[in-house]
């Protein structure tokens, strides 16, 4: 089995996605939601996370 996912960039992003959340407050999303925080996970962390995730052509 290959695995294309390119972890320096998953976790570059992920960093920059959660360091973000916790720096610029939102009225969209709710950081004291834990169920609120589980599906934005599910939604856009997770997915990162799949074999064939790579970072854009230049």
């Amino acid at each position: 089995m290959s695995n294309d996912l390119e972890t320096e960039f998953v976790a570059e992003m992920m960093v920059r996605i959660s360091g973000s959340l916790l720096a610029i407050s939102s009225h969209i999303i709710d950081l004291d939601d834990d169920e609120q925080l589980a599906a934005l996970a599910r939604r856009f962390l997770v997915p990162m996370l799949e074999p064939g995730v790579s970072r854009p052509a230049p």
